[in-house]
């Protein structure tokens, strides 16, 4: 009987030895499964991505994913801190960035005319929120009745000329009224003009840097009467203010259709231009977060 009972005594302890062994396993498991513990690549795949998340790398300054956003709204960082991402920008701003790359199929003609026969479009105003979207995090939103007597020159949309005018909107439908005119007017001869060069750009995690020079300048002009010929100053500055003076050049009629004007020549005393972008996961997108200007 004893033998006996010491045997069931080993049977008892082999099951819960075993019962525990079980339970261990579906806790390791589980831990394993949410990722509480990780084997050995998945640790060196989480080491490097920690590593690649802090270590700053140069990238192309033609990078596409900053070169478009770069590229629209480089006449709004020129001249203007841009700190607070979409929100330093005005309504007339966004406005124009909103616009930019409209599409004929964007618009709807409507049966109604101006007194000049010229017909009116209709434009859903949904499209720009969209539009947006693409510059700057997904949070930015306009009013909509500001943008109400504001006009635009389209690169992509040509109907009876490429100048459109936002008419009114129309808060039931959620649409803006619009009208297209032609756009006049020529300017005289100019220099080539290189105001602004990117020099860097890195990125590090979720963050893009770009870093650039900029010029800036005034221009005028004069008749000379003796010579006969126009003749043409720009004056060269540091800063958007044009506090400091770099240098300025004068071109006659014949000279300035082959002058060049360029930042290249003042990389080491003009301005610098510092640019963020960041990415937003939940939308798989870059977006402008920051611009300066020291």
């Amino acid at each position: 009987m004893e033998q006996n009972g010491q045997k069931g005594r080993k049977v008892f302890i082999s099951i819960i030895v075993l019962l525990i062994l079980i339970i261990l396993g579906m806790i390791g498991y589980f831990l394993y499964d949410k990722g509480m513990i990780l084997n050995q690549e998945t640790k060196k795949e989480v080491q490097k991505e920690k590593e690649s998340s802090s270590k700053e790398e140069e990238i192309s300054i033609n990078d596409a994913k900053f070169a478009t956003i770069y590229q629209v709204l480089s006449p709004f960082t020129y001249e203007n801190n841009r700190e607070n991402g979409y929100q330093s920008f005005t309504g007339a701003e966004l406005a124009f960035i909103s616009v930019v790359d409209l599409i004929e199929d964007n618009f709807t003609k409507t049966q109604e005319n101006d007194s000049w026969g010229i017909p009116y479009y209709t434009l859903p105003a949904n499209i720009l929120d969209q539009h947006l979207k693409t510059y700057f995090d997904d949070k930015v939103s306009f009013e909509r009745s500001s943008f109400v007597g504001s006009s635009f020159q389209l690169k992509n949309v040509n109907f009876n000329g490429s100048g459109m005018s936002i008419v009114s909107y129309d808060s039931t439908s959620d649409t803006f009224k619009v009208r297209f005119s032609g756009v006049g007017g020529t300017s005289g001869p100019m220099p080539n003009i290189t105001k602004r060069k990117i020099i860097k750009a890195t990125q590090k995690g979720d963050t893009i840097t770009l870093v650039e020079k900029a010029i800036y300048y005034t221009s005028d002009s004069g008749f000379n009467e003796i010579e006969k010929k126009n003749y043409f100053h720009y004056s060269i500055y540091k800063e958007p203010a044009k506090l400091t003076l770099l240098q300025t050049l004068q071109f006659d009629d014949d000279s300035i259709q082959n002058a060049t004007i360029s930042v290249d020549d003042y990389l080491d005393k003009t301005s610098t231009i510092t640019q963020t972008y960041k990415f937003n996961k939940e939308s798989n997108h870059w977006y402008f977060a920051s611009s300066k200007i020291q």
